[in-house]
């Protein structure tokens, strides 16, 4: 087993419901009061985390503690962001991540 199956910036429409596992840096992390979000960087990009403390509350509380370049590893089953109802920040691709440091989504 791999401690990473998946890069950040590789994650495509077709690998919704695959059950993967990630590791980066944490660039961003936002709490909106229930649900909160984690970008998550390696050299090829970045994606989303949401953590949902109904979902993961391990996860969620131990999100507070995150802060940036911290390294962080997760395996969980990807959702297609698209159709969940959760508003994606903005300058983040729903399922075509950034590449790179800066611009908008490919």
């Amino acid at each position: 087993m791999s401690w990473r199956d998946l890069m950040c910036g590789d994650a495509r429409s077709g690998d919704v419901g695959r059950a993967v596992t990630l590791a980066g840096w944490v660039a961003r992390r936002r709490d909106h009061g229930g649900l909160v979000f984690v970008d998550l960087r390696d050299h090829t990009g970045v994606t989303q985390l949401v953590l949902n403390p109904e979902r993961a509350p391990e996860a969620a509380a131990l999100a507070g503690e995150l802060r940036a370049a911290m390294l962080l590893t997760g395996s969980r089953r990807l959702r297609d962001l698209a159709r969940a109802e959760v508003v994606v920040g903005p300058g983040l691709a729903r399922w075509q991540p950034r590449r790179g440091g800066r611009g908008g989504a490919r």
